[in-house]
């Protein structure tokens, strides 16, 4: 009892339980029942609130716990938030730090470009004056040479007639080349219709003097010069053999030449020749055909089909 009134307004429940706890056990080995129950309830009462104080004391802990935890969560994400709005603002200044070096740069290449597309725009008119004044030029040229040969051509002793007027068919054909290229914006390409159907009025002269109907069907389209100038040459070739071997002079049928040239889906051209003269002979052989093709690497077919008969294409 002096050791429980020492300590009776002290904190110290844990030594308080242990004492009432040996007072009951030994009240009630004294067969001292009365103090024995009043000392454990007192034991159980103060046991009790050690308890609780205990376990407030760890709820007070475990919140104390979260808070500082939760409070050091808000300043990481805190600090987080910082240094991303950091980031974000260095990004976004880098950013704009580069659009702005990206469109001085691209101002000055733009300004660049449009000067030397200005140069170039000149110098290409000028080359296109100077292509068009050279290919006029070489037109006229080629008409005077015709002219010449076509002067020695007409001498009544000149026996040489078919040979040069072979020439002359072959040079009226380049010539006349040259003359599209020179009416044509275009100078790479030309229209082949346009073409053929000038060389074919141009060798309209000799065809009637035999009495040779021609006629043509001819698609719209345009076509390299390069390849150009070998079908306006295989189609002169075809005209002059048939001129020369195709007919005979006592024919009493109508003597007829065709022309036709199909665009086959944009990626080919299609000639077709047919004469219905005599055809050819087996010791006949058109070598100029022969390496004219090969020059625009084009198959072709030659045939007697109630006449001449010739087919090819050449690729665009």
């Amino acid at each position: 009892e002096n050791n429980l009134k020492n300590i009776e307004h002290t904190n110290w429940s844990n030594l308080k339980c242990a004492i009432l706890e040996y007072t009951s056990k030994a009240s009630f080995l004294l067969n001292d029942s009365l103090n024995g129950y009043k000392y454990l309830a007192e034991y159980q009462k103060e046991a009790n609130n050690y308890y609780l104080n205990n376990q407030n004391k760890t709820i007070a802990e475990l919140e104390t716990k979260f808070k500082t935890e939760q409070k050091n969560a808000e300043i990481i994400n805190q600090k987080n938030i910082i240094v991303q709005e950091k980031q974000r603002q260095k990004t976004f200044f880098t950013a704009i730090i580069s659009l702005i070096i990206l469109l001085s740069i691209s101002l000055v290449f733009y300004t660049t470009v449009k000067n030397k597309n200005k140069r170039l725009s000149k110098l290409l008119q000028e080359n296109q004056f100077l292509v068009g004044e050279a290919n006029h030029r070489i037109k006229n040229n080629l008409q005077l040479i015709v002219s010449l040969v076509a002067r020695e051509k007409n001498k009544k002793e000149n026996e040489n007639h078919d040979a040069l007027t072979n020439i002359v068919t072959k040079i009226e054909s380049i010539a006349t080349l040259h003359q599209q290229l020179y009416i044509n914006e275009e100078k790479s390409e030309i229209n082949l219709k346009t073409y053929l159907s000038e060389l074919c009025d141009n060798l309209l002269p000799l065809l009637q003097a035999k009495n040779i109907m021609l006629t043509k069907d001819l698609d719209e389209m345009l076509f390299s010069i390069e390849k150009s100038v070998y079908v306006g040459l295989i189609l002169n070739e075809l005209v002059i053999n048939s001129l020369k071997y195709g007919f005979t002079e006592n024919s009493s049928s109508t003597k007829e030449i065709n022309i036709q040239y199909k665009n086959i889906k944009n990626k080919k051209i299609e000639l077709t020749y047919t004469d219905n003269g005599k055809g050819l002979s087996d010791k006949e052989k058109p070598k100029l055909i022969h390496l004219l093709c090969s020059q625009v690497k084009a198959e072709y077919t030659i045939e007697n089909k109630n006449g001449f008969y010739f087919k090819t294409a050449i690729k665009l």
